[in-house]
């Protein structure tokens, strides 16, 4: 959308409404005041002082203050106003992929490099290469996987290191990679054109085929990967818990998707495209998480 975006609660949304087909002509377009609960949403555009044009990244910090990056560069917002950073301007208008926040510190990643952004004054690159893949951890860490040297790194304000604080970084296995994400239990995943790897936290542990796929999913190109919100009951004690359950968009043979989700027993389970849930549907035909 442009130029405009709308906050419900704690969540960030993005809203696009398509054009009207030719048969629902006479319906009026959704607005967010059409929605229900209506009350839980504020919605910014350049009447708030958000400036027209795209955008192309979304984040925020700890201190529930959020960052947009658009065409007219980045800018930041407090509750109150918001403020453009002039700090950022060496970014470029346009190339700003990603937002990242990470122990209190502003991660603004490009399609080329990475830059840490210090108190909305301070910015320094702390990572370049022509191609790579990056994941944060629920824990506030950042990694990246360095397409082109074939490494993986964890991100510091003053640059990379070793994921593990090893002598050595490890090397990426091989098969080209297309996703990469780190779960709550910091182990590492990673798609590739020839299977699932992940990588359990610990120095000098290698990357390995994960075994719960099993022989279905086996050795199948592995594009994307998505962190989604699961809910689960514990007994004993009883207890609610709410965690990220990893899912993984497979191609078969013949170039279909196959959608699978990681249970908690470290096996994979194929969901059938039948499967009702609006947001599966989403996860096949976008490749896009909850």
């Amino acid at each position: 959308m442009r130029g405009a975006i709308s906050f419900c609660a704690a969540a960030v949304c993005i809203a696009a409404i398509a054009t009207p087909s030719p048969v629902a002509a006479a319906t009026p377009p959704l607005e967010v005041d059409d929605l229900a609960q209506a009350w839980r949403w504020r919605t910014y555009d350049r009447d708030g002082r958000l400036p027209a044009g795209p955008v192309s990244a979304l984040g925020h910090d700890r201190d529930d203050m959020i960052y947009v990056g658009t065409d007219e560069g980045l800018f930041r917002y407090n509750g109150y106003h918001w403020t453009k950073l002039a700090s950022v301007d060496p970014l470029g208008s346009s190339d700003l992929k990603r937002i990242v926040e990470s122990g209190g510190e502003i991660f603004l990643v490009t399609s080329r490099d990475v830059w840490v952004l210090r108190l909305g004054v301070e910015l320094r690159r702390v990572y370049q290469s022509p191609s790579f893949l990056i994941a944060e951890s629920p824990a506030g860490e950042v990694y990246v996987v360095d397409l082109v040297e074939r490494t993986h790194l964890k991100l510091e304000k003053d640059g990379p290191g070793p994921v593990d604080g090893g002598a050595n970084p490890v090397p990426v296995p091989r098969g080209e990679p297309l996703d990469y994400v780190v779960d709550a239990g910091r182990v590492h995943w990673l798609a590739t054109d020839e299977g699932l790897y992940q990588r359990d936290f610990g120095a000098g542990r290698p990357w390995k085929i994960d075994s719960g796929l099993g022989p279905q999913l086996s050795g199948l190109r592995c594009d994307r990967l998505f962190l989604v919100k699961h809910q689960s009951v514990r007994s004993l004690p009883f207890q609610i818990v709410v965690s990220r359950q990893l899912w993984a968009r497979f191609e078969s043979p013949r170039g279909t998707p196959i959608l699978a989700r990681r249970e908690d027993s470290g096996r994979w389970a194929v969901v059938s495209l039948a499967d009702p849930q609006p947001s599966v549907e989403r996860l096949i035909r976008d490749g896009q998480g909850s």
